[in-house]
């Protein structure tokens, strides 16, 4: 399990553990290092071979078929890009949990899902970014909606926690805490655990 932050009413929390992690691999030189190894590229956009996540720790996520089939109290949903949130309309009594599944950093329709989560549907839950989700997305994904982050295997909480604090002021329209002032007293909160963190050995509550 990955190490997920929260943010709560009492300031952000830290669940998880720190992942072990490989040894880099040491990329060799584009044409053995002899000069300009251009070629064309050609991108090409694979869909997903599946879901970046099974399960959370309140059990095994529905799809939004199975959810929308069944609605099952305290489930958790995990929502693809390609899925429709207006579905959910009035269909979100019960739900324990709504994740959205980013397969790639650069795929920002997990940003669009959220904002029309909690702006068209008014969903109040708790709303998790799961799959590529790295700490530099975090402030970002904090003013689309979102309030917890199963952050990827490489990533660390304290730099995710102080990615939260990196803008004290935003000029677009954004859903994170409401105002700037209470963003900016999400960002105190995020600095005082990291101090926290440096100061003593971290503690994160077990894995469900």
């Amino acid at each position: 399990m990955s190490q997920i932050v929260i943010l709560g009413p009492a300031g952000p929390t830290v669940r998880g553990a720190v992942s072990e992690r490989s040894a880099p691999q040491l990329r060799s030189p584009s044409n053995n290092g002899q000069g300009d190894a251009r070629k064309r590229i050609v991108p090409v956009v694979k869909p997903p071979a599946g879901p970046s996540a099974e399960a959370w720790e309140g059990g095994v996520y529905l799809s939004l078929a199975q959810w929308l089939e069944t609605k099952r109290s305290g489930a958790g949903v995990l929502l693809q890009p390609m899925d429709d949130p207006v579905a959910l309309t009035g269909a979100l009594d019960g739900v324990g949990l709504v994740a959205v599944d980013f397969h790639r950093i650069n795929d920002g329709r997990g940003y669009s899902l959220a904002y029309l989560l909690r702006d068209r549907i008014g969903y109040k839950g708790p709303l998790r970014a799961v799959g590529a989700i790295t700490a530099d997305q975090m402030h970002a994904l904090a003013r689309a909606g979102f309030d917890q982050f199963a952050l990827r295997a490489d990533q660390e909480a304290m730099a995710a926690l102080a990615a939260l604090k990196s803008f004290t002021f935003s000029y677009q329209a954004g859903l994170a805490a409401g105002s700037q002032t209470l963003r900016r007293a999400a960002a105190a909160r995020a600095e005082a655990l990291i101090a926290h963190l440096r100061a003593s050995t971290p503690v994160v509550a077990a894995a469900s």
